[in-house]
């Protein structure tokens, strides 16, 4: 279940530099000042592109000569290198958005939105979250906890009810969980094969978040608004939660009617029960 690694380099190429200047401008913010066939030995860039490469990130304001012999390189700040880019992608999306809604002759389908991998999921998942005005419902296992803890800490801070039907163990590096209500999921051997690498999210009943990781594939999922698909994820986690309840309350009596791991309760093609077997 854990998450592909993103590099840095690959945000950075995200950014519009070229892979090679972002690996220039990450070995000049670990060592700077240096000569530019340190950078090529820290960063791994060809002896004959670096004088090429450090001179575009000169060009680009990322990085600065100093002195004559020999000539060292010093980077842009990485907080400075963060503000400029935030600004600038400020004003490309507000430009965006405006020429867009111009463009726009309605509003828009209440359809599925299609969404391939983790961390275009955890966007958009953490998107919907921080539109919540009343209350966040969600079915998580605990690796998505921890990516999304942060922002159900926030909402939750602003006295939005966050309730959580939870699969798997306490989540580390989250000081303040639990956030709001939690449930724990019964861990059935076979919840991992029915459950597995499964998130879902409901936001005030108007938008709704689904995402899976099949074996041997990406993570996909899709994001709505249609106010039926949303009441169905609203309904089929508010139902989880029901039982996590029933189960937690009557734990014993349940296994001693149904088996252990509840088997015979989810055979869903019989009606079975210990010493009832017609």
């Amino acid at each position: 279940m854990a998450k592909p690694a993103i590099d840095t380099v690959d945000y950075l190429v995200e950014l519009g530099l070229t892979v090679y200047e972002a690996k220039a401008y990450l070995a000049l913010l670990k060592y700077h000042p240096s000569k530019a066939h340190e950078v090529s030995k820290l960063s791994g860039i060809p002896a004959a592109r670096v004088y090429e490469i450090i001179s575009r990130l000169v060009e680009k304001g990322l990085a600065v000569p100093i002195g004559n012999d020999p000539i060292l390189y010093e980077p842009l700040p990485a907080k400075e290198f963060v503000r400029m880019h935030r600004a600038r992608l400020e004003h490309i999306v507000g430009k965006v958005e405006e020429q867009l809604e111009n463009i726009a002759s309605g509003p828009a389908a209440e359809v599925l939105w299609h969404i391939t991998g983790y961390e275009n999921l955890l966007a958009k998942a953490r998107e919907i979250i921080n539109l919540a005005t009343r209350q966040v419902l969600l079915s998580l296992w605990t690796p998505q906890i921890i990516d999304l803890y942060s922002d159900l800490t926030a909402v939750h801070s602003k006295g939005i009810s966050v309730v959580t039907i939870h699969f798997g163990e306490n989540p580390s590096g989250c000081p303040q969980w639990p956030v709001g209500q939690v449930y724990r999921h019964q861990m059935s051997p076979t919840v991992h094969e029915r459950h597995g690498s499964e998130l879902l999210i409901s936001v005030d009943g108007l938008y709704g978040l689904i995402m899976n990781r099949a074996s041997g594939r990406d993570w996909e999922g899709f994001w709505t608004s249609n106010p039926a698909i949303v009441r169905v994820i609203t309904n089929y986690i508010r139902h989880d939660i029901y039982l996590a309840k029933i189960t937690g309350r009557y734990k014993d009596m349940l296994e001693s009617v149904y088996g252990e791991n509840m088997e015979l309760l989810l055979d869903v093609e019989k009606d079975l029960v210990i010493g009832n077997t017609s």
